[in-house]
């Protein structure tokens, strides 16, 4: 029987020296966040990795091994083959330079984030060079480095999810980048990005012809769930009920259409207060989420002949990603929490300002049923 005695012996010193290795880091990468902060000179070049991998449980699974051997593989060729070969040259005068080379080759390694992700690196190669010196057993360094790539994906994750800043913004970024890649956003000339799925399925036809019904009592009920990152989800579900029956064909757009945007609502609020550990959170009141549902009931009014020429939408994928490319980072640090356009629109017609203003007018045809 091992004594735990014998472990300490075994493995105190690694631990140390993993953990000592580990403040290290911490620090550069705390010089790195007050140098560069979030943006590219910073971290937002990790951060951007991470967030392209967390996409998915699965592709998240699959950086995670890929980074893993990585490290064990790149600390096998520093310690083992380049430093020790070094370290065990016979010309004295090349010993001294076995921390330093190796230190630079590390470095070069992050030369693709950023040259100050470049000066990190070396930085820290060099500590760890240093430790390789004294330890003289590389899988001690390959252990640390693997761990270290572990904390820092889940650090960022991590960050992302609780708190507001450069991680949950590159982790939106990259997301809404996914959605334009599966066809889910377009682009509404004069009027801003939109969620072309943000009608839930046809919420908007399933309460108008609730309300074409127009039989009082009867009961509406729009239920959705939403995602998080972790493959859980939680449902939102709502139920309306009809009490005056709308007459006209504006009462029975602005009854639909009041109830569309007060389960819109609703369901932002629910993805606001989920656990932080779901990640659905991160994306409540986005600047497409509102303005969306909105612009779908500005379009699907056609009553008493008013029929504008609908706004230019943009499907075209290579266009929207080099858009979003130049304004999707400032865009997903913003919130639109009211039924109004989104910030930055051009002045409505007077056709959508008098739309806009009917909303209210629907409320009164029904109520929330419990």
């Amino acid at each position: 029987m091992i004594r735990l005695r014998t472990l300490r012996l075994l493995f105190g010193p690694w631990i140390k020296r993993i953990l000592l290795l580990d403040l290290i880091g911490l620090a550069l990468v705390g010089a790195m966040w007050f140098v560069g902060g979030g943006a590219d000179g910073g971290l937002a070049p990790y951060f951007g990795a991470v967030a392209r991998a967390a996409l998915s449980p699965q592709a998240l699974i699959l950086y995670i091994v890929a980074i893993t051997t990585y490290s064990i593989i790149l600390e096998f060729c520093l310690r083992r083959v380049l430093q020790e070969s070094i370290h065990t040259a016979k010309a004295p005068w090349l010993r001294p330079l076995a921390r330093p080379i190796a230190a630079f080759c590390y470095g070069i390694t992050h030369l693709l984030y950023h040259p100050l992700g470049m000066i990190y690196a070396m930085l820290l190669g060099f500590a760890s060079a240093d430790a390789y010196a004294k330890e003289r057993d590389w899988k001690v360094l390959a252990l640390w480095h693997a761990q270290w790539n572990l904390l820092a994906v889940f650090g960022a994750l991590f960050l992302a999810l609780v708190t507001p800043g450069a991680a949950r913004d590159q982790v939106l970024y990259e997301y809404k980048k996914s959605r334009i890649e599966d066809g889910a956003l377009s682009y509404v000339e004069g009027w801003g990005w939109r969620d072309r799925y943000h009608n839930h399925e046809g919420m908007y036809e399933a309460a108008h012809e609730w309300a074409a019904r127009g039989q009082e009592g009867e009961v509406l009920t729009i239920y959705a769930r939403i995602n998080g990152v972790t493959g859980q989800w939680a449902p939102v579900k709502k139920r309306y009920v009809l009490t005056a029956a709308p007459k006209t064909p504006m009462q029975r757009w602005a009854a639909a259409c009041t109830v569309v945007l007060d389960y819109a609502k609703t369901y932002e609020q629910v993805q606001e207060d989920t656990w932080w550990l779901l990640g659905a959170n991160t994306s409540a009141w986005q600047f497409d989420d509102l303005p969306s549902t909105v612009l779908t009931c500005i379009e699907v009014a056609e009553f008493q002949g008013t029929s504008e020429p609908r706004r230019i939408e943009t499907f075209d994928k290579q266009i929207l990603l080099e858009r979003w490319e130049r304004e999707g980072l400032e865009l997903v640090r913003r919130q639109e929490r009211g039924f109004t356009p989104p910030e930055g629109a051009d002045t409505l017609s007077r056709r959508e300002q008098h739309l806009i203003k009917l909303f209210p007018f629907g409320r009164q045809f029904w109520e929330v049923s419990k």
